[in-house]
């Protein structure tokens, strides 16, 4: 969800609409954005890649969100 929500934030910052940012990806059908930023749909790595060349940005600007780390999970066990 929050990967979404961080691409929706860009894209309002651009002023895109989804269509124009699904044009922008080379996408004709629009619900696969509204898909991906309402957390509906998990999308790869390179989707990830596409919506960044759409947005103008570098995909770490995708996953610049805060994030929580759940202490019990945490440990170093691995």
């Amino acid at each position: 969800m929050k990967i979404g929500q961080r691409i929706d934030e860009i894209r309002i910052e651009k002023k895109l609409t989804h269509e124009m940012l699904a044009k922008r990806m080379g996408v004709t059908e629009t619900r696969q954005v509204g898909r991906v930023i309402n957390a509906v749909s998990n999308f790869s790595a390179s989707e990830l890649s596409r919506f960044a060349n759409a947005l103008g940005v570098h995909p770490r600007e995708l996953l610049d969100f805060h994030f929580e780390i759940n202490e019990q999970h945490s440990s170093n066990n691995y």
